[in-house]
């Protein structure tokens, strides 16, 4: 599982609504959202629709990997925000990583040193609390914090906690 956050920052004044569309990997299944998406999954992308507002806007949602892909796959994300400025539609890009490697590497673990720290465990709960309902497994990061480190199971294709 693979959790994606979208932040938005509203300019003071600008209260106008917005539209948001996502594209992600073909073969990765979109696992929810919050807020839930505007309309229907489409093959390789989902979109919302934001109403008017003041203050910045969060989009969360949780994608899974599919079980075939290649430890050391690269893939790439996609998105656009659709603006609707002086009866013109503008559109901007989303900022961010767009390229993902799928590395056996659990997504807390933000250095990549095969354990969840100290330093890591927090902003891992804060994320796993904002994407409450999405199915990001919270007792698996909390073990793997509680032992020593974890390795990747590719035939179960699951983290193994090393005590």
């Amino acid at each position: 599982m693979v959790p994606v956050q979208v932040k938005i920052a509203r300019e003071a004044g600008d209260a106008s609504g917005f539209i948001v569309k996502e594209r992600f990997p073909a073969g990765w299944r979109f696992m929810g959202a919050n807020p839930p998406i505007t309309g229907e999954v489409g093959d390789q992308g989902v979109k919302w629709l934001i109403p008017g507002g003041a203050g910045p806007v969060t989009i969360s949602y949780a994608l899974q990997i599919p079980p075939d892909t290649p430890l050391g796959g690269r893939v790439t994300f996609d998105g656009e925000l659709v603006l609707r400025d002086d009866g013109a539609t503008r559109r901007e890009p989303v900022g961010g990583g767009k390229v993902l490697t799928v590395a056996g590497i659990h997504w807390a673990d933000t250095n990549g040193d095969r354990r969840i720290d100290d330093n890591e465990i927090m902003p891992a709960y804060y994320l796993t609390e904002e994407m409450k309902g999405l199915g990001l497994d919270w007792k698996t990061i909390e073990t793997i914090w509680s032992g020593t480190g974890y390795t990747w199971d590719d035939r179960q294709k699951r983290f193994e906690v090393v005590r």
